[in-house]
Parts: structure tokens; sequence; C-alpha cells
């Protein structure tokens, strides 16, 4: 290994000889890394554009399902009423009035109720055990 100062920089500059065959297999490996690293590149752009295609059929699949059910509300509004329909729409009120609604209160407070059960269980074991 030879040294060799620059006059200009502080720095230390070093060489070291190479073999015909290690220089070609560097080289050879070099060009495999920067072929490797363009095909992932491509890759890359790939999955861009096909990310892009993929985001557009979503919006125009929501336009689409949109307009589909405006035009099924817009069919039903305009329809006549006969009696069966009001019977059926009368019985899906009359379900949804009779499913209990909880609200997060409710939740919050059977939480407790179950944990301060709980609780008095663990502490009626704790008594027995001693």
């Amino acid at each position: 290994m030879k040294r060799k100062k620059s006059s200009s920089k502080k720095e230390s500059i070093i060489y070291s000889k190479l073999s015909h065959e290690e220089f070609i297999d560097i080289k050879r490996n070099i060009w495999e890394i920067q072929a490797s690293l363009l095909g992932m590149i491509k890759k890359i752009r790939e999955y861009k554009e096909l990310r892009k295609q993929e985001l557009l059929f979503k919006i125009n699949l929501r336009k689409k399902y949109q307009d589909i059910n405006d035009s099924i509300n817009k069919i039903i509004k305009d329809s006549p009423k006969t009696k069966a329909i009001k019977e059926i729409e009368a019985k899906h009120k009359e379900k949804m009035n009779k499913s209990p609604k909880i609200n997060r209160s409710q939740i919050g407070l059977s939480i407790e109720a179950e944990l301060a059960e709980i609780q008095k269980k663990l502490e009626d074991m704790n008594k027995n055990n001693f």
C-alpha cells in the first residue's frame, strides 16, 4: 500500500493495489447492484402508477354507487305507497323502536356495576381464605 499526501488537504489518501480479477469482480458487482437498483426503481414507478389507477377506480366506483343510491331513493320516493308497503314500513318502525338503544353512559354504568361485583367477589374470596 502506498500513501500519498495531498498538499491542499491535510487528509491522507490510501491506495490499494488490486489484481485484475478482483477489479473485474468488483466492477461486475457494481453493475449488478446498479441493475438491481434500476429494477427496483422501475417496480416502484409501476406500483405508483397502479396505485393511482386503483384510487381512480375507487373514486369512480363511489360516484357510481352514489348515483345508483340516489336513483333508488328517487324511485322509492316517486312510487305510490300501497297498504302492504305502509304495513311493512310500520312493522319496521316498530322493530326499530322495540330494539334497545344503547348509549355510552349505560355502557359505562354496566361496566362499573360489573367491576363492583367482581371486586365484591374478590373480597369475599380473600375473606374466606384467611
